[in-house]
């Protein structure tokens, strides 16, 4: 029994990993691809795996690859309802939507990365392209530094120190984010300009709990073309506003 008890976990973990190997990868991916990277036996990647698809976590395509499953999405939607984050803030939002007519997102810190919870999609013909679900660095992104700005400073110290993202030109290297943490602490708002998306500007603010911690960012975002200096200027402050709302129904 003892020894039925601690495999349990060991199994668990495999499989998550499995799972989470193939929701990293941009395309299907075979049984052998998965043992290689996660340097696990065939036999039990083929176990566990067909645990996932069984229970459509894990979809099989006609030749033999894995890619996610649907059953993900729909938890994934429940999770995204019953956010009391994403509740409250909702409201705040679309009024941010409707003043800016930019997307609109919601971001919440998910250990090194920050997941986009909410996205309010501008009625211009050029948008944005971003998912909700979809995950990105804390270290790149206006979205994703507002967060990281006001994390624990041994965590960010942490996150910033294993730094090595690279997603355009315009991505920080690990002294100008250091330099950008001051800023952005000091300010309380971030902009960045093609860090994750060559041509995108986003401007991002933090919502912060009791002990002045990030638990979420709100960021307006869209093409460059759009973001003037002017617009920039004028929409700042009321991603401040907005964010600062958010804080004060959730913890005031």
């Amino acid at each position: 029994m003892m020894g039925e008890k601690k495999s349990i976990p060991g199994t668990l973990k495999k499989a998550l990993r499995i799972l989470e190997f193939v929701a990293s990868g941009e395309s299907a991916c075979t049984l052998s691809e998965i043992s290689s990277a996660l340097d696990i036996p065939k036999p039990t990647v083929y176990r566990l795996i067909n645990g996932l698809v069984l229970n459509g976590y894990i979809l099989q395509d006609t030749n033999k690859r894995f890619q996610l499953g649907y059953k993900l999405l729909v938890l994934g939607g429940v999770v995204r309802q019953k956010s009391v984050i994403r509740q409250v803030a909702l409201p705040f939002l679309k009024e941010l939507q409707q003043l800016t007519n930019e997307t609109v997102h919601l971001t919440v810190p998910d250990g090194k990365y920050g997941v986009y919870l909410e996205k309010l999609e501008s009625s211009n013909a050029i948008r944005l392209w971003t998912t909700v679900g979809a995950k990105l660095p804390l270290t790149v992104g206006a979205s994703m530094r507002a967060i990281l700005a006001f994390l624990p400073e041994k965590k960010r110290e942490e996150i910033i120190a294993e730094h090595n993202s690279k997603l355009t030109a315009s991505t920080f290297n690990k002294s100008q984010l250091k330099k950008v943490m001051q800023e952005t602490r000091k300010n309380h708002y971030t902009i960045s300009f093609g860090e994750a998306d060559s041509g995108a500007v986003a401007l991002a603010a933090p919502v912060l709990d009791n002990q002045n911690t990030a638990v979420a960012a709100v960021s307006v975002a869209g093409p460059a073309g759009r973001f003037t200096q002017e617009k920039l200027a004028k929409w700042m402050p009321e991603v401040k506003r907005c964010a600062d709302k958010i804080m004060k129904a959730l913890f005031v």
